[in-house]
């Protein structure tokens, strides 16, 4: 086998191992989370030209052809809509997104650690007790973007409650 061949075939297995995740985002859309969970995916996306007067944050849940759930917020109605959290430390970082549809609270959470597993996910709640959890198959997912990166949007940052977050 040629060097050549040899080369093309650890960049091939190289781009498999790093591949992004499949997501519900739109063309003119940013993928800042996503997923899959047993056959469906979680997605957060933010609208390319997202500001003041143009765009949305969302988040789907379901598959392609199928959403089964999309939650959306303009520049605008950001805060208020969304409760977002975010925390670092030496060995790993935390990153929540939250969001409530009547009774039910949604968090998105991303939690990056060093020494021990990292978890993502979504949990569903009704009055503060967790009645089911979609986790991630891969729980880091390689996107252009994270949910970290939503700080940088304009919304407000909150402490995170540490509900994906697996003991130190």
């Amino acid at each position: 086998m040629s060097k050549l061949a040899v080369v093309f075939a650890i960049l091939f297995f190289a781009a498999e191992t790093f591949a992004y995740e499949p997501a519900l985002c739109g063309k003119l859309e940013s993928v800042y989370f996503s997923c899959s969970t047993k056959g469906k995916v979680i997605s957060v996306c933010l609208t390319n030209e997202f500001g003041p007067d143009t765009g949305e944050l969302t988040y789907r849940y379901g598959v392609v052809d199928d959403v089964e759930l999309e939650y959306s917020a303009s520049h605008g109605d950001l805060n208020s809509k969304y409760g977002y959290a975010f925390s670092s430390y030496a060995k790993g970082n935390i990153s929540e997104l939250s969001f409530s549809i009547g009774k039910y609270v949604y968090t998105i959470h991303s939690d990056n650690h060093v020494f021990r597993a990292s978890t993502a996910g979504v949990f569903v709640e009704i009055d503060s007790k967790v009645v089911a959890y979609k986790q991630c198959d891969n729980p880091r997912p390689k996107n252009q973007n994270s949910l970290a990166d939503l700080r940088k949007v304009g919304i407000v940052i909150g402490t995170p409650r540490g509900i994906g977050t697996e003991g130190d």
